[in-house]
Formats: structure tokens, C-alpha cells, sequence
């Protein structure tokens, strides 16, 4: 069986209220070996990849690994940086950090259309994939830009060798439908949906009084969770997710423990 769910790792660093150990990751990704979940997305500015990398240390080669590139983070601080410099610097530090010498799959990661644009950015990963330090490149679309018909990354995507684009994709936020993934799926650029739940918000479990602590990112958009979770009032969370996997070829998921993680991988690749 071809696995087609990556492991979300954004949770992991408290933004959804709750806070992980070292611990608690061990025993995440020790059973995601288990179940035959070998697929992690992290990012740069997640601040996870040092605590994914101890895990890492005694599961050599059991896990393929996407990480992003785009950011760097200073204090508390999230600073956009997509110079040449920088990403070199990214690069060598999500390496170090994730206890790995290759990562299978690395993205551009939000950045706009300048910032994208970067020839010389794009021919240094492309010397990096033929060191074999870099897998396949990839996309991070930036949601903004899909919403507002925003396609020139798509369109230049195979230009700088890109061949995987990661887009929004969920039942209330539908905007990815109405071009990147028939684009994609008419040029052989592979699409992987992130927030197919939503944040949570489209699994049933939540009702539109529902507060949020305020270590929760979730706290600060109560007028679109009301939004959103008015909108799926008759939809449970597997069929939220199962219409997300049945538009695209794999997708981001966080978990937030065994019992959850097992349930999302049975449901995206079993259904």
C-alpha cells in the first residue's frame, strides 16, 4: 500500500493549546512506525525540527521528511528571508536539526511572487537535489494568493523544477478547485492538501460558542471558526476528510495522539 498521509507537525509546538515533551513525540512517531505512517511535514518556523531530529536519532531512514524553507526564526520572532544566504543557512540548519544529511521533499514556503521569483535561489537547491541532499522541490502556496486568482508561482513552478505543490484544500475553503488543482492534475505537478479539518474546526467536534484558549491560534479568528463550523453542521469528520483526499494525491494532517493518528491514516489510505 502506497501511503498517501503526511504527518503534520505545527501542533507539536503548543499553537493548538496543547504542549508536546520530547516524550510525547517519541511515542508519536514510534507508533506512526508501527501503523506504516513514514511520511513527516515540518517547516522551518515551526520550531519542531530539533525535537523531530532526537526522535529521528534511533529511526534512521524509517521516516521520508519534508521540511520548508523561507523563514527564520529569531526569539519569538518569524522573520520571511528567501535570499540566497538565507536559505543556504535554512537548509544546513533543518539538516543539522532534523539529525538527517537528505530531505525528500523541500518547499518554498509562502512567500510572494518576488520573493518566489529567484532564479538564483532556485538553480542552489537545484545543485542540492544533484548532491543528493534534496529530494524533489516543492511548492507551499500561500493561501492569499490562491484566493485572489493569484497563479504565477503555479504557472512557473516547473521552470525551477518543482513537481509537488501544497495548497489549502478542505470543505469550506474550496478556492484551490477552481484552477490549481485541475492546473496541477493537467501538468503533472502532484498536489498535497494541508488543513483538510479545517484546524479541527470541521470535525464535528466543536460547536460556534466553542472558546479557545489563548495559547490556541484559533482564539484569534472567532468570527471565521463560527463560520466555518456553521458551514458543517451536518458533515462529521470523515467525510470532512475524505473529501479533501479524494481531490488531491496525499495529505498534511497533524495528529494529536496514537489513537488519532491511527484514525487518519486508516481513513485517507483504507477508504
Amino acid at each position: 500500500m502506497s501511503n498517501k498521509m503526511w504527518i503534520g507537525t505545527e501542533l507539536y509546538n503548543g499553537s493548538f493549546g496543547k504542549f508536546y515533551t520530547q516524550n510525547d513525540l517519541d511515542k508519536i512517531l514510534s507508533y506512526a512506525i508501527d501503523i506504516g505512517a513514514n511520511k513527516i511535514d515540518t517547516a522551518e518556523c515551526y520550531n519542531m525540527e530539533k525535537m523531530i531530529g532526537n526522535s529521528l536519532k534511533n529511526k534512521k531512514n524509517k521516516f521520508k521528511i519534508a521540511s520548508k524553507f523561507g523563514h527564520e526564526i529569531n526569539g519569538r520572532k518569524k522573520i520571511s528571508n528567501f535570499s540566497l544566504k538565507s536559505v543556504k543557512r535554512q537548509l544546513e540548519c533543518s539538516l543539522k536539526s532534523l539529525n538527517v544529511n537528505h530531505i525528500d521533499l523541500y518547499y518554498f514556503h509562502s512567500g510572494s511572487n518576488i520573493e518566489f521569483n529567484n532564479e538564483e535561489v532556485w538553480s542552489y537547491l537545484t545543485d542540492m537535489q544533484k548532491k543528493g541532499i534534496i529530494g524533489n522541490l516543492g511548492l507551499s502556496l500561500q493561501h492569499n494568493l490562491v484566493i485572489k486568482e493569484d497563479y504565477f508561482q503555479v504557472y512557473k513552478a516547473k521552470d525551477f523544477g518543482i513537481n509537488v505543490v501544497q495548497t489549502v484544500l478542505n470543505k469550506y475553503s474550496q478556492d484551490s478547485l477552481r484552477h490549481v488543482v485541475p492546473y496541477c492534475n493537467e501538468n503533472n505537478l502532484k498536489v498535497y492538501g494541508r488543513m483538510p479539518l479545517a484546524k479541527g474546526l470541521l470535525t464535528g467536534k466543536y460547536n460556534e460558542n466553542h472558546i479557545f484558549n489563548d495559547n490556541d491560534q484559533r482564539s484569534k479568528s472567532e468570527k471565521l471558526n463560527e463560520e466555518i463550523i456553521k458551514s458543517n453542521k451536518t458533515d462529521d469528520y470523515e467525510s470532512a476528510l475524505l473529501w479533501c483526499t479524494k481531490h488531491v494525491d496525499e495529505v498534511v494532517i497533524g495528529s494529536k495522539n496514537n489513537s488519532q493518528l491511527l484514525q487518519n491514516f486508516q481513513t485517507i489510505n483504507y477508504q
